[in-house]
């Protein structure tokens, strides 16, 4: 392999000696469809072959790829007028089942690109075990699919589900129990109290609030997994935010809001019971008065806003947040505002707030 520096001499000589000449590094083949390949036949390679059409030596210094699926190999010996050079590029398709489009970019010594290749096909994936499909252990050969489903929103008037596959790898029937460590009150969770071995199914979790519901704001549970009447230190979170249903206001008379900035920052502050005030506004851009459902706020900080405010069309309400820095630990702290209001393409707003607390 030649030194950088010796390729760099090279294309500086023979510059110097061919006045404006330079290579010219042509592929009759930019790209490659492999068609369709098996994920468990391995990586597959092409060669892309490249000519040099210039009338001096050509260099290619980098090939450059986006994704680690993708390795490019090649030569940085000089390719002469008239003569061919390869590029070859390797795809793994481990844990990449679908198609795929992958583009590597060759560059020549002057760091300018020469071509563009291009890799593509469709991965059959293999079968994939139980332990992959349903990678959570809970013990006793139970295994589940997921720990966390976020539901975003849940609209009042409407139901909202969400499911969480189970199977019992065990050659015994395994009993089991949700037992709540965090509860809304609003849950429903269909659930068999014993599973057969090497059954498998479904948990099923649902919301259903009153479309006249008065509760929003943030819905949240953890539910504790006990397998045979024994914890098995596995939890499932759900978590989500109560807010209107969007299809039973009229869009084009919405309201629409708008934040001036999402992020306020307090900076370093003394950890003292003085509590410092930063400001912002609200706008209502829509066609009816914009109503502030929820403000979830973390402890030893204020809103100005209200829930029951309203912020009518073309107005704009200039609020305050205030942090008690005395209520905080020591060091960095980020925390959120949450903001929820009958806006029906966009019910919930946050704003971060950040700050340094000091001695």
């Amino acid at each position: 392999m030649f030194p950088k520096r010796l390729l760099l001499y090279i294309f500086l000589l023979t510059s110097t000696l061919t006045g404006f000449s330079q290579p010219k590094l042509v592929f009759d083949e930019p790209s490659w469809d492999f068609g369709t390949i098996r994920e468990t036949d391995g990586p597959v390679f092409h060669r892309f072959v490249c000519r040099n059409e210039g009338d001096i030596p050509g260099i290619i210094l980098e090939v450059t790829s986006t994704c680690g699926c993708t390795r490019p190999e090649f030569s940085r010996k000089p390719i002469m007028p008239g003569q061919s050079g390869v590029v070859t590029v390797t795809y793994d398709p481990t844990n990449r089942p679908g198609t795929f489009s992958r583009e590597v970019a060759v560059f020549t010594v002057d760091r300018k690109i020469a071509a563009k290749l291009r890799v593509s096909g469709e991965v059959i994936g293999r079968p994939k075990t139980p332990q992959e499909l349903y990678p959570v252990d809970c013990g006793q050969g139970l295994r589940i699919d997921c720990e966390y489903h976020s539901f975003s929103n849940i609209c009042h008037g409407r139901t909202t589900l969400t499911e969480i596959g189970y199977i019992n790898l065990s050659d015994r029937p395994v009993t089991l129990e949700l037992r709540p460590k965090q509860a809304s009150g609003f849950l429903d969770a269909e659930y068999p109290r014993q599973i057969a071995p090497h059954e498998k199914g479904v948990f099923t979790f649902s919301y259903t609030l009153a479309q006249d519901a008065s509760y929003y704001g943030t819905i949240q549970e953890v539910l504790e997994l006990l397998v045979n009447g024994k914890p098995s230190r596995k939890y499932i979170y759900l978590h989500g935010f109560s807010v209107d249903d969007p299809s039973s206001v009229d869009q084009e008379k919405a309201p629409e809001w708008q934040l001036s900035k999402n992020i306020i920052t307090f900076g370093p502050l003394k950890r003292t019971n003085i509590p410092v005030k930063q400001h912002i506004t609200i706008s209502n851009t829509g066609k009816s008065t914009l109503k502030i459902r929820a403000i979830e706020a973390p402890v030893g900080v204020e809103c100005s806003l209200q829930p029951g405010d309203g912020i009518r069309p073309g107005e704009t309400r200039g609020i305050s947040v205030s942090l008690d820095a005395s209520q905080q630990e020591y060091g960095t702290w980020s925390r959120r505002i949450i903001l929820i209001a009958n806006d029906p393409l966009r019910p919930v707003q946050s704003i971060r707030l950040t700050a340094i607390i000091e001695d």
